[in-house]
């Protein structure tokens, strides 16, 4: 793959602390060699769901740290922090340590993928730190910016395991006749599953089932099982498409849990207006096994799988990222920025007591937004304001503010649920109130004219 030289280079090599002897003593302590290092979004803290995937190699020769390294898949493209998307920060496992080291990144075309290459001079107190296992790797993205990949620089590196799993209709007992298609990268690191994806051409919109349009259920090939976590999905809002999307969620595991997955005792599914029940279906397995070979008899109970009333949501929002303890970061803002949110009740100001809820899936290309959502459960009918019951307001989190865009919205039978969509041409301002998160979404109804649903419009 061609790499790109132009942007995200930093220096590999940076003189940090104590110079190293320059002669070499005759019992010189042989090099301690790393190899293998992990880097994955599992050793985030909380976990990130991204299936990105990368390995780091560091040698220690005296106070001479070198690392070097390769990396793919990012969710989201390289993210500058102080001069690079990579560091090494001090901090023990599953805490969130300063930034220590740069490391020199040469990206890919693509900005989702490139090497890690970097020589590093320690103090004596940064070598125990390192030799204690008090350093990891981190890599930058805009999907993340706090980190997407993390990796601690030691030995005891965790189990990875990664596979596709096709999405078809054809998974279900009986099948479902649909030509759409999906597929899910699986990714278990020790006990952290992660699983990510992407659906299209649904014969209908999502639809939404316990909160979301697309679920991991406890349950072998062949049979149906309760919902274990609920998957964050994300339409296709550039083209206003609620038939085609993607969908990510990060799971930890417990002993029962993991012995289930490894028996292949999970599937995933993604629900529409066509397929209420579920349109596309994946064993979460390596191995696919024909669901019409299994008989109801066949089929292993998923006694391992959590009740609905315990479904996992995906993992809270990004960490902030720590204090650095040297420099200033900057970054180009990327062109294409994609914003998933919900909405509820709990949102509103004041907030409402309220069973309705909805998902929203924003894009800003350029300076064209593009909006689609869905949304059900409100407590009465749709109340219009000037001639709609959704719009685009600006506004704080805590503020009721005034209204800026309208949506168009398409009501169920029982006009209390629906979809809706907008695309509009930004000015200057108002993507700067955008990225601000200045911008919130409510739908009105006759229960709460001034809004039963809402959700900040924001990609954190």
């Amino acid at each position: 793959m061609k790499k790109t030289t132009q942007l995200l280079i930093a220096s590999t090599a940076f003189v940090l602390g104590a110079c190293a002897p320059s002669v070499e003593q005759p019992n010189a302590k042989a090099p301690t060699i790393y190899n293998n290092i992990v880097l994955s979004a599992a050793n985030e803290v909380p976990p990130v769901a991204s299936t990105a995937l990368g390995r780091a190699r560091a040698v220690l020769n005296g106070n001479q740290l070198s690392v070097r390294g390769s990396f793919e898949g990012l969710e989201g493209e390289l993210f500058n922090l102080m001069a690079t998307p990579a560091h090494i920060h001090k901090g023990a496992d599953g805490e969130i340590g300063a930034v220590t080291f740069p490391l020199g990144v040469v990206p890919f075309d693509n900005l989702r993928s490139g090497e890690i290459n970097s020589t590093l001079t320690l103090t004596d107190e940064q070598v125990e730190t390192l030799e204690a296992g008090g350093y990891y790797i981190n890599i930058h993205s805009e999907f993340v910016n706090s980190g997407e990949l993390r990796g601690r620089i030691g030995d005891g590196q965790p189990k990875v395991t990664r596979f596709t799993s096709p999405l078809s209709g054809n998974s279900w007992v009986p099948p479902v006749e649909t030509s759409a298609v999906g597929a899910a990268t699986i990714l278990l690191v020790d006990d952290t599953l992660i699983v990510t994806g992407t659906f299209d051409g649904l014969h209908g919109n999502i639809s939404r089932v316990n909160g979301s349009a697309a679920h991991i259920h406890g349950g072998a090939v062949g049979g149906n099982g309760p919902i274990f976590a609920n998957l964050e999905v994300e339409a296709d809002a550039f083209n206003l498409n609620l038939r085609k999307g993607v969908f990510r969620t990060a799971q930890v595991l417990t002993p029962d849990q993991l012995a289930a997955f490894n028996r292949g005792n999970y599937y995933l599914d993604v629900h529409s207006t066509f397929s209420p029940e579920g349109e596309l279906r994946a064993q979460l397995s390596r191995t696919q096994p024909d669901p019409a070979s299994q008989t109801q008899a066949q089929v292993e109970p998923a006694v391992e799988a959590v009740p609905e009333a315990a479904v996992s949501p995906t993992p809270p929002a990004q960490p902030q990222v720590p204090p650095s303890t040297s420099g200033t970061g900057s970054t180009t803002p990327a062109q294409r920025l994609v914003y998933g949110f919900s909405l509820s009740g709990t949102e509103a100001v004041p907030s409402i007591e309220t069973s309705g809820s909805g998902t929203v899936t924003a894009a800003l290309d350029g300076n064209v937004i593009s909006v689609v959502g869905l949304f059900d459960n409100l407590r009465d009918e749709l109340y219009a304001i000037r001639g709609s019951p959704a719009y685009i307001y600006e506004g704080e989190p805590s503020e009721n503010g005034k209204i800026v865009f309208s949506l168009t919205v398409s009501a169920d039978a029982d006009n209390r649920g629906g979809t809706f969509v907008m695309k509009q041409t930004l000015t200057e301002d108002q993507i700067s109130v955008l990225r601000a998160g200045g911008y919130y979404i409510s739908i009105t109804t006759e229960f709460s004219p001034n809004g039963e649903l809402r959700g900040q419009l924001t990609n954190n």
